[in-house]
């Protein structure tokens, strides 16, 4: 693990490249990441001594920056591109789906016939939006499509089995997209009981919020939803999928909800 004296350096610079270049915010909150990991502890010391031997006038003062020109180097190692063999989705569609059934397995098939996803090996995947990713009708989505290919997407399952008719299980996607195309966003699987499907909007709404207002603004407290600013509240995109469904006395009920990822051409 780092020392204290070497996480006070790191942090330092961090907070410098911060302030000097915010248009590269992401690269640099990932660069640093990068070097942050245990494994990579070398490279963190390795920075660090690189930075305090480089920089001249302390940390504010006048420092050699053109020189180092760490925005555009960092850019071209880091930042997300799409690449010759990367798996990195350019577009990204919506889709929901219900499935009822006495076998359970069956109601799911039938959920994801319902959502155009029977044909599909599908792979979940974390909940992730690609930067530059485009959000595409799912009319259109589904015509990327081919019967049997690995189709990876962020999914949300939720099944019960009906003890009544009328029991509500729902689930969702819920999306947070920053203002900068050129940062990630987030993707929430939510799953609910009992609820309608304004209360499933609402949670999956507030849980893909919560996540990316607090990798933007460390001040956000990830467990109070309040602290989040208006000012960037109102620059986020939020939006959810939402499939409530009703259960069925004596059959299982499974409702999803997907973020399908479809890969460049």
């Amino acid at each position: 693990m780092l020392s204290h004296k070497y996480f006070k350096i790191f942090y330092k610079w961090r907070k410098i490249f911060l302030e000097k270049f915010p248009k590269y915010d992401y690269t640099i909150r990932s660069f640093f990441s990068f070097l942050l990991q245990q494994e990579r502890n070398f490279l963190c010391k390795y920075f660090c001594r690189c930075f305090n031997r480089f920089f001249k006038g302390g940390p504010y003062g006048q420092t050699r920056m053109k020189e180092l020109n760490f925005s555009q180097a960092v850019e071209q190692q880091f930042m997300l591109k799409n690449k010759k063999g990367s798996l990195k989705a350019d577009k990204l569609f919506l889709t929901k789906g219900v499935g009822i059934h006495p076998v359970e397995l069956i109601s799911f098939e039938l959920a994801l016939r319902n959502a155009y996803l029977e044909a599909q090996n599908l792979v979940a995947v974390s909940s992730i939006f690609p930067p530059q990713c485009e959000i595409i009708p799912k009319k259109e989505g589904v015509k990327y499509l081919s019967p049997g290919e690995i189709t990876f997407c962020v999914l949300s399952r939720t099944k019960r089995f009906g003890e009544k008719d009328g029991e509500l299980l729902g689930s969702a996607v819920g999306l947070a997209l920053p203002p900068n195309p050129d940062r990630f966003g987030y993707i929430y699987e939510c799953h609910t009981m009992d609820k309608n499907e304004e209360e499933t909007y609402q949670e999956a709404c507030e849980g893909a919020l919560i996540l990316l207002a607090s990798s933007m603004d460390p001040q956000v407290d990830v467990y109070r939803p309040e602290t989040i600013p208006s000012e960037l509240k109102d620059q986020i995109y939020n939006d959810a999928m939402v499939c409530v469904a009703e259960t069925k006395k004596g059959m299982w009920t499974t409702t999803i909800a997907a973020a399908v990822y479809i890969m460049p051409q």
